[in-house]
């Protein structure tokens, strides 16, 4: 289960690429860019669940987006939404 894994950190950075959030697996790390505090609340979750994901699979292979599903099944909706 994700929440019971070893203890995960989360940080807030101002940003200077495109990228909202990137993962640091083995830091246990997720940085999420200031930008992101600009972006609707559902795109917001989006993006912190996309990140989180990549610490069960650490690409963008059909078994990360199946656990991207398994916890926000209206995920790509979602992602449209960063597309505005």
């Amino acid at each position: 289960h994700l929440l019971s894994r070893r203890q995960r950190q989360m940080c807030i950075r101002d940003r200077h690429d495109k990228l909202l959030g990137r993962v640091l697996p083995a830091k246990r790390q997720i940085t999420f860019a200031l930008q992101l505090y600009n972006q609707p609340p559902a795109a917001q979750i989006y993006v912190v669940v996309h990140e989180y994901c990549h610490f069960l699979q650490l690409n963008h292979s059909p078994a990360f987006w199946a656990e991207v599903e398994k916890l926000l099944p209206d995920w790509k909706a979602r992602r449209e939404l960063l597309k505005r």
